[in-house]
């Protein structure tokens, strides 16, 4: 009996995890107008931690769009908490107060920096 106690804590304890992993995640896909998604270009704010194709970072970094996403333009979309908002510039706030400040240049790459709450 205690044995399935114990067992049962800590697959309760894995899925809580899970599901505040879950909701303290912010998801942003890179789209071209005609909302064609780039599958393979996903920015994930979690926190005050930034991740690219599953590489974390705190610091700046930049990436270019593929040509034909430049060629109609670009549109980014993100989503809190399951809503699906589109980005018009400035600030994506995570759900856990930390920002990403995105911006689209010229060349169709977009830099973006994270700030903390604090």
């Amino acid at each position: 009996m205690k044995r399935f106690f114990i067992i049962t804590l800590v697959a309760l304890t894995v899925i809580a995890s899970y599901l505040s992993w879950q909701y303290n995640r912010t998801l942003i896909t890179i789209e071209n107008v005609s909302g064609e998604t780039m599958e393979d270009v996903i920015i994930e704010v979690r926190n005050n931690l930034i991740e690219i194709k599953g590489v974390p970072t705190n610091q700046k970094r930049s990436f270019v769009l593929e040509k034909e996403f430049g060629e109609s333009g670009v549109k980014l979309t993100y989503t809190v908490s399951g809503e699906k908002r589109y980005w018009e510039g400035g600030y994506i706030e995570s759900s856990g107060g930390y920002r990403a400040l995105l911006e689209v240049k010229e060349d169709h790459s977009v830099d973006f920096q994270v700030s903390s709450p604090f």
